[in-house]
């Protein structure tokens, strides 16, 4: 069910331009999660995996964890969005 969601959150995303978030960071992150292959299960799985590292931030909500654990993956994939 999670995954389900975390889907969802990076779908949102995709329409944040609309809402003034610049396009080219958008596009960064489609890149990113292209260049990483990773399917539906692999991104909720990034996301537990910041989670679990990052206990402080489980009051957060969804929106702000899913962008900073898609920020430290891609990073490591030497496809930064910042």
């Amino acid at each position: 069910m999670r995954t389900a969601y975390v889907i969802g959150v990076l779908d949102g995303f995709s329409y944040a331009p609309v809402f003034g978030a610049p396009d080219t960071k958008i596009e960064k992150l489609r890149r990113c999660v292209g260049t990483m292959h990773a399917d539906a299960r692999q991104v909720g799985t990034v996301v537990d995996q910041y989670l679990d590292a990052h206990p402080e931030s489980w009051s957060e909500q969804m929106q702000p964890i899913v962008l900073s654990a898609m920020r430290q993956v891609c990073a490591t994939h030497s496809t930064a969005i910042d």
